[in-house]
């Protein structure tokens, strides 16, 4: 049994519920540890929303769902807010998809 972690709030960040840190196989102290390695904000913005709530960002690969929390752990990237990980970190994100963007937006400003 994971401990309870009560219901906080840190620097503007609410922390999870027991629920969801279980769903990503997390405790309570692995999150701060992310939280805290990330200086208290969003991975890609660096920013904390405006609601407090940070996702816990992860790979999504096959048969996810049916794995148990400590595979699923594996495949945690890290806190990300809200409109960095649903638009910037969406389904399927690959690091060459990343770089297949990043040369795209170089190509474009090499043209303007």
């Amino acid at each position: 049994l994971m401990p309870k972690i009560p219901n906080l709030v840190i620097d503007g960040v609410r922390k999870p519920k027991r629920a969801t840190l279980r769903r990503y196989g997390l405790s309570g102290a692995e999150w701060m540890a992310m939280l805290r390695s990330q200086g208290g904000v969003c991975a890609i913005c660096s920013r904390v929303p405006s609601s407090g709530i940070l996702c816990i960002d992860h790979e999504h690969v096959k048969k996810y769902k049916k794995m148990p929390p400590s595979e699923r752990k594996k495949y945690v990237r890290g806190l990300a807010c809200p409109h960095c990980n649903h638009r910037l970190l969406g389904f399927f994100i690959t690091l060459d998809r990343v770089k297949q963007v990043v040369q795209y937006l170089q190509r474009y400003e090499a043209r303007k």
